[in-house]
């Protein structure tokens, strides 16, 4: 249901579009069955981050988003995140400590119980 402009921003802000481009057939490959297994895990990520940023929602449910993204594909995701912060409520389990700084509240679990709760620099004081 997403336009050809819908697809080329949600894959601009998840810093993959130029994998895209490289591709055999661009947005116009399939990925799936066998041929995922042989695409590296960051570009699939990112692809599940452009999948995410396309729908709009106003609600964004992230686990560990960036695991397998690189330096440049953590560095354009935070982008996304602070472009639609505000307008979005996200929430998201990272351990990554630049992800957890971006955070309006934190929430630190032990064991299944809460440890902790509050903004970042409550939570983990500069020393």
């Amino acid at each position: 249901m997403a336009t050809d402009e819908d697809m080329i921003t949600a894959c601009e802000k998840a810093n993959v579009m130029d994998d895209i481009a490289a591709l055999e057939y661009g947005f116009n490959t399939r990925i799936g069955d066998q041929s995922i297994q042989s695409m590296p895990s960051s570009f699939l990520q990112r692809i599940s981050l452009a999948r995410a940023y396309l729908k709009n929602a106003p609600i964004l449910l992230l686990d560990e988003p960036a695991k397998t993204l690189d330096f440049d594909g953590d560095s354009a995701f935070m982008q996304s995140l602070q472009a639609i912060k505000g307008d979005t409520t996200i929430l998201m389990v990272s351990h990554r400590p630049s992800h957890i700084k971006m955070a309006d509240k934190v929430l630190v679990l032990e064991n299944g119980m809460v440890q902790k709760f509050g903004p970042p620099e409550e939570i983990f004081p500069q020393h």
